[in-house]
């Protein structure tokens, strides 16, 4: 009943049924997702890069101590003002209710790091996960920055991934963010 959402069919989301709690992935699944990105060709060069698999923020896949001059942690509960504009974005709201693994980045006064820095979203490929990445970025003033957001799966199998980005910039800062969505047809994506 939102004019901001009467042309977007939710329907086809609403009408399944999914898990909204997937769990931390086990040793075979990184194996599949490790495969995953060899064939690829994501986080293996060195370059600074965040993996996520099912929500999940995976250390050991990941190189972020290539991430020089910025700082990339566990993402702490959002202060008021930032929570509110959730409550206007109903799907926001539910990233923030079933969010794991979200991850804050942040670069310092007049910072820039030299390589982009790769966030992979990967599926595991089990059926009928609801995967909620939560990713906050903050720039303080004159940083610089370059993201890669790539979201890809390990199966065929449906799903639905409802990714939520916040960005606050500061004077003076510079964020350039790509997306790449290389999906399964059989999945959702909502961002």
């Amino acid at each position: 009943r939102s004019e901001d959402w009467r042309y977007t069919d939710l329907k086809p989301i609403r009408d399944r049924e999914f898990e909204f709690a997937p769990p931390a992935p086990a040793a075979a699944t990184l194996g599949r997702v490790r495969a995953r990105l060899a064939e690829s060709g994501l986080c293996t060069s060195g370059e600074p890069c965040a993996v996520f698999v099912d929500g999940h923020h995976v250390s050991a896949l990941s190189a972020t101590a290539a991430a020089a001059g910025l700082a990339i942690e566990p993402l702490r509960p959002p202060a008021p003002a930032v929570a509110e504009p959730a409550r206007a974005h109903p799907l926001a709201a539910l990233n923030a209710a079933f969010a794991r693994g979200a991850v804050s980045i942040r670069v310092p006064e007049g910072g820039s790091p030299e390589a982009p820095l790769h966030l992979v979203f990967v599926g595991s490929g089990e059926p009928d996960l609801a995967v909620q990445p939560r990713i906050a970025i903050e720039l303080a003033p004159r940083a610089k920055l370059t993201v890669v957001m790539h979201f890809l799966d390990c199966g065929a199998d449906s799903g639905w991934t409802n990714a939520v980005t916040q960005i606050v910039q500061q004077p003076g800062s510079e964020l350039v963010l790509y997306r790449l969505q290389d999906h399964d047809a059989a999945q959702f994506h909502t961002s």
